[in-house]
């Protein structure tokens, strides 16, 4: 990334973007909001790897029913090679508190404030399209997620939500029956939806080590944690 690098699309854009996937009423409507960002942004639609090529291309991709990326990442990172999947930050995080900008009780998210670690990743369009495309997969296809899941190597190790977290119960209960279906897998996460997880605890399998993250909008899970902030099925 170029030290004078200055994107086209600010944070501040992308949240609001950000928050039209989680409030759309399905993918044709994401499409639509997805061709009108296209329109605001400055440059050329042929132009590879600009903000306006990728969301041109997210947009065609939702429209033809076909993904515009992969679910998974399979790259990792330099530490640990992992598979990974991850969602939008901010806006599927109901336990985020000063991480997003967030004072007090229903306040709304400052980014000027914000030190989320996954706001880095808007500054990649690819990166901020899969974390739209997900996010909309789980509240519209989750059919393709199964699907991709389960062709997934053997014994690989598995880290849920690099980005973004448990936006609901039921995205919860999803994902641990899911990873119950693979004991193969080694999988852990982060999480700050404390009130969710707590109520659900015994739905985690074995095969899934969960960290309760702090900095959220709750810092209190009594019973859920062991001295590591590890939760046990």
């Amino acid at each position: 990334m170029p030290k004078n690098y200055i994107p086209t699309v600010s944070n501040r854009a992308a949240l609001k973007f950000a928050r039209l996937c989680m409030a759309c009423d399905g993918i044709a409507d994401a499409a639509a909001a997805a061709r009108r960002m296209a329109r605001r942004i400055r440059g050329s639609a042929k132009q590879h790897g600009t903000w306006k090529y990728f969301f041109v291309r997210f947009a065609a991709a939702l429209e033809s029913g076909a993904l515009p990326h992969s679910i998974f990442e399979h790259n990792g990172n330099t530490k640990l090679p992992f598979v990974a999947f991850s969602t939008l930050p901010i806006v599927t995080c109901p336990g985020a508190g000063a991480c997003a900008g967030i004072t007090g009780r229903g306040g709304a998210p400052d980014l000027k404030r914000a030190f989320c670690y996954s706001l880095r990743a808007w500054r990649y369009p690819a990166a901020f399209l899969r974390q739209c495309m997900n996010t909309l997969l789980l509240r519209f296809n989750r059919r393709a997620i199964i699907d991709a899941f389960r062709e997934l190597p053997q014994g690989i190790t598995f880290r849920l939500y690099v980005d973004g977290d448990f936006d609901s119960a039921g995205t919860f209960v999803f994902w641990m029956n899911l990873l119950g279906q693979r004991p193969d897998i080694c999988a852990y996460g982060y999480s700050k939806a404390w009130a969710i997880v707590e109520a659900r605890a015994a739905h985690v399998p074995p095969n899934y080590a969960l960290n309760l993250s702090s900095c959220g909008s709750d810092d209190s899970a009594p019973g859920m944690r062991d001295q590591d902030g590890e939760v046990h099925a």
